[in-house]
């Protein structure tokens, strides 16, 4: 890929947006990450150290079945309340994410790059809009699975388009949610093979960062394998060591990371979809000449 500046509105085939893709990825990889790790890393924590919780109130319920009924329901009350808790955190960081890498993209077109912080402070208010649109695409998704399977796919993939507008444009939630529609028009196959493709790679990516633990809780196993024998209840126990809470932190992490390459391919699909639809990036080349 060349070096000079990447045009964002470009009419690009299959290939070459998962090219351009890979080469942005390449190009701002530092200014991305810090941004995202800055984000992902207190949600790590926090979603090892629940699910660290939810495993031992688990297992000692296991282990003493004949406990007080009551003291097992608040218990697992308060354990369901951090998960609630952990599960609306993780959405804001996912929002958040979204919106810091949607954000680098467009202000760095402009000729505007932020550290970190600032680049956070300057998504922040695309959050709230992001999340919206997030529940509103699950929803009308999970409707149509519950009416058939395949008209909750088409929609997911065709709402898909909804976030990157909302960013890129400016536009209001339910202006993103409409015109999503209108620029995945003919375009369907394509877009849900980009995202099929570039989700698969950063699943692969994912579980490079699973591997640690898998070994850790593996070899606790086989070192511990005359205990679990006689007493396979305390497998639990496993889950709630400081290893295992660091290492599915680390999972997440990992799993939030590698969410940057299908949401910039998608990015690229979106500028794609517009320059053939509106020729936006013409109209921009015309606009420039014109304030010349």
């Amino acid at each position: 890929m060349e070096s000079q500046k990447i045009k964002l509105y470009k009419r690009r085939d299959f290939s070459q947006k998962i090219s351009i893709t890979i080469d942005y990825i390449r190009e701002n990889f530092a200014g991305l990450i810090k941004a995202m790790l800055i984000i992902i890393i207190p949600f790590g924590l926090l979603y090892a150290l629940v699910m660290s919780s939810f495993f031992g109130a688990f297992g000692e319920m296991v282990q003493n079945p004949n406990q007080n009924p009551v003291m097992s329901t608040g218990a697992f009350a308060g354990i369901g309340m951090s998960y609630l808790v952990m599960i609306i955190s993780m959405l804001v960081a996912y929002a958040l994410i979204i919106a810091s890498i949607y954000t680098y993209i467009k202000e760095k077109d402009q000729g505007n790059v932020y550290q970190p912080v600032e680049l956070i402070k300057r998504s922040a208010g695309k959050v709230p809009g992001i999340i919206g649109l997030l529940i509103l695409t699950g929803l009308v998704s999970l409707i149509g699975m519950l009416l058939f399977i395949l008209p909750g796919i088409y929609l997911a993939v065709a709402l898909s388009i909804a976030i990157p507008v909302y960013v890129f444009e400016g536009v209001s939630v339910g202006a993103a949610f409409t015109k999503s529609f209108k620029l995945i028009n003919g375009k369907w196959w394509s877009t849900f093979g980009l995202l099929f493709i570039t989700g698969l790679i950063a699943g692969v990516i994912s579980y490079i960062f699973a591997i640690p633990m898998y070994i850790l809780m593996f070899g606790e196993m086989f070192a511990n394998q005359e205990a679990l024998v006689s007493n396979p209840e305390s497998v639990y126990e496993i889950f709630t060591s400081w290893y295992s809470s660091l290492s599915m932190a680390l999972v997440m992490v990992g799993s939030f990371c590698t969410y940057m390459i299908p949401m910039i391919a998608l990015s690229f699909q979106y500028f794609n979809l517009s320059e053939r639809k509106e020729g936006t990036g013409l109209k921009q080349q015309i606009q420039d000449f014109e304030n010349l």
